[in-house]
């Protein structure tokens, strides 16, 4: 075997082992994950003019601020928002007020503060004048205890509502039947709270027939009762 021949299989047995080594999770080197926009979701609809989450998959390492976007990121808008840091929903929550215009092209984007560049977008949601208005945005909810369900929409005839304590993981119904728009409940439905204590609570409204049209209120926690 020539020089040449012994460096070249040299050479090509240390790629090797390095390839092995990076395809190892015991030795391959981690990147850390970088923070998701959670919340709003893809084709979410979302209550325009009120208080409204921001969710993120993980706390980012570096200051941010929010741009939102009404046009499907053609321009771009500085808004305010206050982080609630709240350690029990594993991720960085925000509150923002959304503007009172309708569209349904929206986008939201984080910005690291330290270099002014994106770090990650949003899918595209709406803005509605139509939406779950109570339970409000970090709500605490007694368990046991009757709660109002307040909504609005001028979009379905028909409402089936639903209860998550997972985040949206599983869900389970809180009306037996479907509340019609000729009905005396709509719009603000009275809902015992279940004994399940839970930081991670959401309520959905959907219509019965489809559904094509879904509603999604923020986060929400149910307490356990004095009594």
């Amino acid at each position: 075997m020539t020089k040449s021949e012994i460096i070249a299989n040299t050479l090509i047995a240390a790629a090797a082992a390095a390839l092995l080594q990076s395809c190892n999770p015991a030795t391959a080197p981690q990147t850390p994950s970088l923070p998701r926009i959670t919340a709003p979701k893809q084709d979410m609809q979302v209550p325009a003019a009120m208080a409204a989450e921001i969710a993120l998959s993980a706390t980012p390492a570096y200051a941010v601020d929010f741009e939102f976007s009404p046009d499907s990121g053609e321009t771009w808008k500085t808004i305010s928002s206050n982080s609630l840091n709240q350690s029990d929903y594993n991720c960085a929550l925000y509150i923002w007020t959304t503007p009172d215009s309708v569209s349904q092209t929206c986008m939201l984007r984080m910005i690291n503060r330290e270099t002014g560049e994106p770090a990650c977008t949003s899918g595209v949601f709406a803005l509605e004048n139509c939406a779950i208005q109570s339970p409000e945005p970090d709500a605490q909810l007694v368990a046991g205890k009757t709660h109002v369900i307040k909504w609005r929409t001028s979009k379905i005839a028909d409402a089936v509502i639903l209860f998550s304590a997972d985040n949206g993981v599983s869900w389970e119904h809180v009306s037996e039947n479907a509340v019609l728009d000729s009905d005396s409940l709509w719009g603000k439905f009275p809902w015992n709270v279940p004994v399940t204590v839970s930081a991670a609570c959401m309520i959905q409204i959907h219509e019965y027939e489809g559904p094509s049209e879904f509603y999604f209120s923020s986060r929400f926690s149910i307490v356990e009762s004095d009594n």
